[in-house]
């Protein structure tokens, strides 16, 4: 029986299909307009073509860096940095701000309470990580941002965003005091703080604190009867909702257990965790909690925003279950 001989594909034919690879990818263009995807603002999302910023372009850097990490080819590299310089051209949100884009809109000069928890929270634990000073520093950064924009100090709530204008400098959209963006500053600023160390007289860390125990001394006067809090916090005409008061609960009694707030708020918390058991039904879905939300104009958007389970809120409920046990720990 003889055998096969062994294929043995030519390295420079490799390299040269490489080339026409990297070739293609930054000259792929999209004449008839057929895979823009529109947005309802009126701009375009380039999924397809080179000069855009999507999750595409970041799989076809990603291929680019891997092919330079191999050969140390300067013009792989180059191709990565004019791609990056290019973007960054464009411009950002003001003031260094992170926008706040979702997959229906890029939302332009807009900052979010929900950016703390998704992205500047993960900016930190990848910044310990590797070991990348710089990504810690622009956390601390984009804190110091968002509380700026969005903290209302008149009550001491958050709004639910801003965002930059050019006519009259800015505005906070409809003026929300929304439950469950509140409540991802309230989560974020003690898990922040946890994962910082920071000094105990810390500028920032001061700041923090003394921001977190404003909105609390706020929750706790807003709290209903039941231990919920209403989705509009300063609307009771609004209904209650499951998620946020969760979310109350977990960030007041982390809060509280690591010193960064005052023990008088642990009966808030301990009151929102009664709560949140009531809304966990017998098949395990935490009940009221309030659909995904956009940022509204008015307030009735708000308190028009449909009822019904999400991984959000069972996932809220979880960790503030887990935080109550801390109690007999």
């Amino acid at each position: 029986m003889s055998s096969k001989q062994e294929l043995k594909p030519d390295p420079v034919e490799i390299h040269r299909k490489i080339d026409l690879l990297i070739d293609n990818l930054i000259n792929i263009r999209d004449d008839t307009g057929e895979f823009l995807v529109h947005l309802k603002n009126g701009k375009t999302i380039q999924a397809k073509c080179w000069n855009g910023w999507e999750w595409t372009h970041g799989v076809g850097l990603y291929g680019i860096w891997k092919i330079y990490s191999m050969t140390g080819k300067d013009s792989y590299l180059k191709i990565i940095e004019d791609w990056f310089a290019a973007r960054f051209s464009e411009g950002g949100t003001k003031y260094g701000g992170m926008q706040h884009i979702t997959y229906v809109d890029e939302n332009e000069q807009e900052l979010w309470d929900d950016t703390l928890m998704m992205t500047v929270m993960p900016l930190v634990k990848i910044g310990k990580l590797l070991g990348r000073d710089e990504y810690i520093a622009e956390a601390k950064r984009q804190c110091l941002v968002h509380v700026k924009y969005l903290f209302d100090t008149r009550s001491g709530l958050f709004f639910h965003g801003w965002k930059f204008t050019d006519k009259t400098g800015g505005h906070n959209f409809a003026d929300a005091r929304w439950a469950r963006g509140n409540s991802w500053c309230t989560m974020v600023i003690p898990d922040i703080l946890e994962l910082l160390d920071l000094d105990v007289d810390d500028p920032l860390r001061c700041h923090l604190c003394e921001t977190l125990e404003a909105q609390c001394e706020a929750l706790k006067r807003l709290q209903s009867d039941s231990g919920a809090w209403h989705t509009l916090l300063d609307h009771e005409d609004s209904y209650l909702e499951a998620s946020a008061t969760a979310g109350f609960a977990y960030g007041i009694l982390k809060a509280v257990r690591r010193r960064y707030i005052g023990d008088k708020y642990r009966d808030v918390g301990r009151r929102a965790i009664q709560s949140v058991l009531g809304d966990v039904d017998e098949q395990g879905e935490l009940r009221n909690t309030s659909y995904g939300t956009p940022m509204g104009h008015n307030l009735q958007f708000y308190k028009d925003i449909p009822i019904t389970s999400m991984p959000y809120g069972q996932a809220m409920a979880i960790m503030a279950l887990a935080e109550y046990l801390w109690t007999f720990l």
